[in-house]
């Protein structure tokens, strides 16, 4: 019986270790629809379309945004704008990791990146509107970062794209848009 207690004990000890590490994983997962997870993933190969869909995404989570705000009664507008500033924020950060990996191995995403940025300008203003608010005023803060990092990210890898293409340019041969890929 002694063992059978001790035991218990290291199984509660390592889900109340686990249990933090697993709440932002899951939220991270709610930014997104089965369906759109799904298209990302089939995106992977895709750098351009990948981008423009998280571009879209994005878009339609401001779109949202000003709904409600335009909205005159809503039972728990805090909530919904707080869940869709949440949202927007968790798909720039996951945005921002591609873009990570599309440094690392010089995958022209140019084309993708001249309309983010064009997108991403006008994002800052729609999550201003609201007025404040103790339900979403730290998740409007997290996204009006998430928002100004990916326009500045995209405007950086943008500069070093063209950089670096112009050093090294593509070869008629192949498609312009597959993935340049550098031995490491």
């Amino acid at each position: 019986m002694h063992l059978r207690t001790i035991a218990q004990l290291l199984l509660l000890l390592a889900a109340c270790l686990l249990a933090p590490t697993a709440a932002p994983a899951q939220s991270r997962t709610n930014a997104m629809s089965d369906a759109e997870v799904e298209q990302v993933r089939t995106l992977a190969y895709e750098p351009n379309e990948r981008v423009a869909f998280f571009q879209k995404m994005m878009a339609q989570r401001i779109s949202e945004i000003e709904k409600i705000n335009a909205a005159r009664r809503i039972n728990d507008r805090g909530s919904q704008l707080h869940d869709l500033m949440d949202q927007f924020a968790s798909l720039a950060d996951d945005l921002d990791d591609n873009f990570d990996d599309y440094q690392h191995r010089h995958w022209d995403v140019r084309r993708a990146l001249r309309k983010l940025i064009e997108a991403s300008a006008k994002w800052q203003e729609p999550l201003n509107q609201p007025p404040p608010d103790p339900a979403y005023d730290v998740t409007r803060k997290l996204a009006l970062d998430a928002a100004a990092d990916i326009h500045d990210s995209a405007r950086k890898l943008l500069d070093d794209q063209t950089a670096w293409f112009a050093a090294h340019p593509p070869s008629k041969d192949k498609d312009e848009s597959a993935p340049v890929i550098i031995p490491r």
